[in-house]
């Protein structure tokens, strides 16, 4: 994945470009910090919250950019910012994969 810091607007996410290998490609928001779109190959356009909590990669998706307004994305990654700051697992239990 090629990592990009952009500025998210409605516009800017409207007009990122699909993958043409097959690769994700993740794209960062200058705004709000661990917010990021991962674009497909298929087209789709997700919001995540990406972090480290405790030295390991996390990552929680929010919404389908066009299903999720770009405010409610920043709003929710800077609540799991917040969960993550005060030591607890932003990473919720229902996207763990099975034990």
């Amino acid at each position: 994945m090629t990592n990009n810091h952009i500025n998210f607007t409605e516009k800017t996410l409207a007009e990122l470009p699909i993958p043409t290998d097959k690769r994700p490609m993740t794209y960062y928001d200058n705004g709000q910090p661990g917010l990021c779109i991962i674009v497909t190959y298929g087209g789709t356009k997700t919001y995540y919250f990406y972090t480290k909590f405790l030295g390991v990669p996390k990552r929680v998706k929010i919404g389908r950019v066009g299903v999720t307004k770009l405010v409610e994305a920043r709003m929710k990654a800077r609540e799991l910012r917040t969960i993550a700051d005060h030591g607890t697992d932003p990473w919720p239990r229902t996207q763990r994969s099975p034990a």
